[in-house]
């Protein structure tokens, strides 16, 4: 019983987090040049990695992140509904980067679900959070995080179209 208690307590703390969020949800197209700028500051050698914190965290502002991946099938499940492949599919989506982010060394922040506003609509993008040390060589930064948009290959699940893009920016 208190498991039960626990989970319901987690699903509605969760629930008024999300609903927080879409208050103040951003702009889906300001969402997308915020997304577009710091993937053309992370793959620039030397750029200012203060311009990238600021920028993160304005998306911050726009998202929910949660610690676990239980939280995370709670979020996914708020969103899309408990019966939607969509929660099993980016469940195990997400997950595949977490653990390439961990198996490499760089630091697992959590996961996340930006909540952008599109006319009365509101659009969800999962993702994972992670930050790659200071000390890492902008070579091992790059190698990292090519791994790491590579994970859900590696796993048995398909990339998604921003981590397809994101690939192919890094090859030119």
């Amino acid at each position: 019983m208190k498991e039960t208690f626990a989970i319901e307590t987690t699903r509605e703390n969760i629930k008024q987090t999300l609903d927080t969020v879409k208050l103040k949800a951003m702009d889906f197209e300001e969402a997308q040049e915020i997304i577009e700028k710091i993937d053309a500051l992370s793959n620039t050698p030397g750029k200012r990695s203060k311009e990238i914190d600021i920028l993160r965290g304005r998306l911050r502002n726009s998202s929910v992140t949660v610690e676990t991946l239980p939280e995370f099938r709670i979020l996914l499940e708020l969103v899309f509904g408990v019966d939607s492949p969509d929660v099993q599919n980016a469940l195990e989506h997400e997950n595949a980067h977490a653990n390439v982010v961990q198996q490499e060394g760089a630091i697992f922040t959590g996961y996340s679900l930006l909540v952008a506003k599109d006319g009365e609509e509101y659009n969800f993008l999962p993702g994972t959070d992670y930050e790659t040390p200071k000390r890492w060589s902008v070579k091992k930064r790059e190698d990292v995080y090519e791994r790491i948009l590579n994970a859900p290959n590696k796993y048995g699940n398909e990339l998604s179209e921003s981590d397809r893009i994101r690939l192919s920016k890094l090859e030119e």
